[in-house]
């Protein structure tokens, strides 16, 4: 009881193997195990006899979710977290119990289809629009209709519309439907239908009913009916249910639902799952620093020790020196030959802006002076803080596009990584993606495509983009990182600083947090 000791994974693969199920639904508060849960959504998709995965996940807000919590005794994730886990694990999310019963309908009764291009048929020219732009607003394409079929449809009366929604008008009999479901069904550009019907002075329930339970006994294609209202439609609701014909009421909602079942058979056709092949790793230089962080009690590490540890997973930074006192700055700042930044090197000090901590845009003769201009003022603000020396940088080139990448321990799933627009944008736009460790190269790639910024990342309006690959390169290490050192809790790469050429790509600011021992 209460998955003392059977989770969703064991069911999940339960019912996988069992003959008489052709498409497997679940409620849950809570997972656990991320990459298992992934592992099970993908392979079951991947069988000979794939079978769609729908769930249904309650605890979508704050307040729901401390309740499931208290209930079943398990650490619920964000919702973010699980709408990318569902994404990862190729599973199908519910918005509530009414979409989990469609969507279980829908896909119990239909095959997938082999693309997105949905044909609408219609007696109501209203409820063929409504159906459009749920079709359009979930991924659907409406099909353009061959010539054949356009022309097929030209005995009709004059009004009804020719185009995909084809509008067979409110006068409409079975007849009529007969024809045009007929023709839609074999028209190669069209890839599934949705047909509505609503009640008027002439329809016949009954009639149409078994044009549409005609129509799918040969048809290959996914149908779902719309019968706009219910004691209209008592004659033809029992065809449709002995014809295994999905029907619902609501035009959105069907559209909604095949949208999801082209959705599975995009997933399915895509099953390649590549793993990073990554070069100039050195796991024993990062392990070093990360035992003696933990030898001495930390959980945040110090800058330099950021930088240490990510330019061992091949991370690029700018041209840096740790110095110590006024001599040593003057001495390291030869070595510069354009304007540098000062940072403070402090444990007790994690915002250095805030204690006075950064001073930009300094010219190298000027770096003894500033040093000491820099513990003066921060020893001004924190009096009680442990100064251990700055950071002395280059400043960075001018240009570019900044990005943040992250990774956070979700309780319970796993490390969620994150990408998205870096710098002040991250709280301001909120663009960002999410899946979890490890990441395949087809992850990394999808998280870059739900960015609302790709364009601005492409290069927009004539400006220059970023090059692409070396970000979801970047994912990859960071994937890697996370997964050989378990006890990273929290680090953030805000921002990496990139360009059209990957070799002038380059960490400006980073973060790592460890586990409490």
């Amino acid at each position: 009881g209460n998955k003392s000791i059977l989770n969703e994974n064991h069911f999940l693969r339960h019912f996988a193997a069992d003959e008489e199920t052709n498409v497997i639904g679940f409620y849950s508060e809570g997972l656990i195990n991320a990459p298992e849960v992934i592992t099970t959504g993908r392979g079951i998709l991947a069988r000979p006899d794939a079978k769609p995965i729908i769930a249904l996940k309650s605890g979508t807000t704050s307040a729901g979710t401390a309740a499931s919590s208290s209930h079943t005794g398990a650490l619920a994730g964000s919702d973010a977290a699980y709408e990318a886990l569902f994404t990862q694990a190729r599973i199908i999310r519910a918005a509530s119990l009414q979409h989990l019963a469609e969507l279980l309908t829908v896909f119990s009764q239909n095959p997938l289809p082999q693309g997105k291009n949905i044909a609408i048929l219609t007696n109501a020219g209203g409820l063929g629009v409504l159906a459009t732009d749920a079709a359009e607003k979930h991924g659907l394409k409406l099909a353009t209709l061959s010539p054949k079929t356009t022309a097929r449809l030209d005995v009709l009366p004059p009004s009804p519309s020719r185009k995909n929604p084809v509008d067979v008008l409110g006068d409409a009999l079975a007849d009529r439907y007969r024809l045009a479901l007929e023709a839609l069904a074999e028209d190669t550009q069209v890839d599934m239908i949705l047909v509505i019907v609503t009640p008027q002075t002439v329809t016949q329930a009954k009639e149409t009913a078994e044009a549409i339970a005609d129509t799918k006994k040969h048809c290959t294609k996914p149908i779902v009916a719309i019968f706009a209202g219910a004691a209209a439609f008592a004659d033809g609701f029992p065809i449709l249910k002995n014809n295994n014909v999905a029907t619902l009421t609501y035009p959105e909602d069907g559209a909604r639902a095949l949208a999801a079942l082209a959705q599975v058979a995009t997933w399915r056709k895509e099953s390649i799952a590549t793993p990073f092949s990554l070069d100039a790793l050195d796991t024993k230089k990062a392990r070093t620093i990360i035992d003696n962080v933990r030898a001495e009690k930390r959980t945040t590490l110090y800058e330099t020790e950021v930088w240490d540890i990510l330019s061992a997973y091949g991370f690029q930074f700018l041209q840096s020196h740790v110095v110590k006192s006024t001599e040593e700055a003057l001495e390291a700042a030869k070595s510069f030959t354009g304007k540098l930044a000062m940072k403070i090197i402090s444990p007790d000090i994690t915002h250095k802006s805030d204690a006075g901590g950064v001073l930009l845009n300094i010219e190298p003769q000027e770096a003894g002076a500033k040093y000491d201009e820099l513990m003066a003022r921060v020893s001004l603000k924190v009096p009680d803080a442990k100064l251990e020396g700055a950071l002395m940088v280059e400043m960075a080139e001018t240009g570019g596009r900044e990005i943040s990448l992250g990774m956070k321990e979700e309780p319970g799933l796993g490390k969620l990584l994150m990408v998205g627009l870096g710098g002040i944008f991250v709280e301001t736009f909120r663009d960002v993606a999410f899946r979890f460790a490890p990441l395949t190269e087809e992850d990394a790639h999808e998280m870059i495509h739900e960015l609302k910024s790709l364009p601005l990342l492409e290069g927009a309006r004539g400006q220059d983009g970023v090059d692409i690959p070396s970000i979801i390169t970047a994912l990859g290490r960071l994937s890697r990182l996370v997964e050989d050192f378990p006890e990273i809790a929290e680090l953030d790469i805000n921002p990496l600083l990139s360009f059209k050429e990957s070799t002038r790509f380059r960490v400006l600011d980073a973060r790592i947090t460890l586990k409490k021992v």
